[in-house]
């Protein structure tokens, strides 16, 4: 059976090779954000309208904290934590934006942060190494990172450490 694995692999990596997946070019990086998004998709769907940050007293935010130092490069997190928290700990969810590991930011994962806050949960959207800085898999690593984090935060923040979750878009 590992003997087969193996072809398999070998076979999959070949596939990919000779498709281009593992040439060394130069990545294009286009923003990506809901409001590019927005404006891309505008003129062919007149009908949708923009997600807009919650603004409710029943959520505690704090924003860019740093949650980890990489030489000159602050990683940042976004908090949000149910407003009820007196005495409290919450299960927390940590939201990573899509953006195939090159785009994107932790501003785009606010909406859902925010009502996953107004539903009892500390919400942690963070940013990481994109590829253009750092080469796959150090956003793996800022992940962990931020895992790490969160637990040693969890009384600060009123996060119950037993119960931590990762959110991912793509």
């Amino acid at each position: 059976m590992r003997r087969c694995q193996q072809v398999i692999c070998i076979i999959t990596l070949i596939i990919f090779h000779s498709r281009g997946f593992c040439q060394e070019k130069k990545i294009i990086v286009k923003p990506y954000s809901i409001e590019s998004t927005y404006e891309k998709l505008k003129k062919t769907y007149p009908f949708i309208i923009p997600i807009k940050p919650i603004i409710s007293k029943k959520i505690k935010s704090k924003e860019n904290i740093v949650y980890l130092k990489i030489g000159k490069t602050k990683l940042k997190a976004d908090v949000y934590i149910p407003q009820s928290y007196q005495n409290k700990k919450f299960p927390s969810v940590i939201l990573i934006h899509g953006g195939a590991w090159n785009s994107g930011s932790k501003e785009n994962q606010r909406c859902m942060a925010q009502q996953l806050a107004l539903n009892g949960f500390v919400s942690i959207s963070i940013s990481y190494r994109l590829s253009t800085e750092a080469p796959y898999p150090a956003a793996v690593s800022d992940i962990k990172s931020a895992i790490k984090w969160a637990r040693k935060n969890a009384k600060k923040y009123h996060i119950n450490p037993e119960k931590l979750a990762i959110l991912g878009a793509s």
